[in-house]
């Protein structure tokens, strides 16, 4: 009978406790990156909302939700963005290389730390983007401010719902995987 290894989630299946801290740590700094993102625009949000808007401005504020919130959300988060993040994840839960990868989770998983040069500059052109985004739409006058703000947060909801999601995924095929 081999003995037990002591970093073992459960006893003898070779799942260690740095991958499954590290994938969860992944999801959750993730989540938590994006909940400070969209619970900052959250007053612009709040104020148009209670704001009278003529025909046109309602016109903008549907055509900003749809193309940020669903086109970006989906195109760009789900198709590209969150798969990666989740594959991610995966090789952090199986066996992360570093310590330093487990407690910097959500970077790695960014791609903005333990990757080739092609991954890195991938991972530094999204963060800039949604950083670009979340900064260039708080610089707009009212109310097209508030409109194109729920978008975006439209959009980073859609990604961190997602990441949740693969992420559970995950770790539950981890479990299951090994027990």
């Amino acid at each position: 009978m081999p003995s037990a290894d002591p970093t073992d989630v459960i006893s003898g299946n070779g799942t260690n406790w740095l991958g499954l801290f590290a994938g969860s740590w992944a999801v959750i700094g993730f989540s938590l990156i994006i909940g400070r993102a969209v619970l900052g625009m959250s007053p612009s949000i709040h104020e148009t909302l209670l704001t009278p808007l003529s025909g046109m401005q309602l016109a903008t504020y549907g055509a900003a939700t749809v193309v940020f919130g669903v086109i970006k959300g989906y195109f760009v988060f789900h198709e590209r963005f969150c798969p990666r993040y989740a594959s991610r994840i995966h090789d952090l839960c199986q066996a992360p290389t570093h310590f330093f990868y487990a407690v910097l989770a959500p970077l790695f998983c960014l791609s903005l730390i333990g990757t080739d040069r092609a991954g890195l500059l991938r991972g530094y052109v999204l963060v800039t983007g949604i950083a670009a985004m979340v900064v260039s739409t708080k610089l707009l006058p009212f109310p097209l401010r508030g409109m194109l703000i729920t978008g975006v947060a439209m959009a980073l909801t859609w990604a961190a719902l997602e990441i949740i999601y693969y992420g559970a995924l995950e770790l539950a095929s981890l479990y299951r995987r090994h027990s």
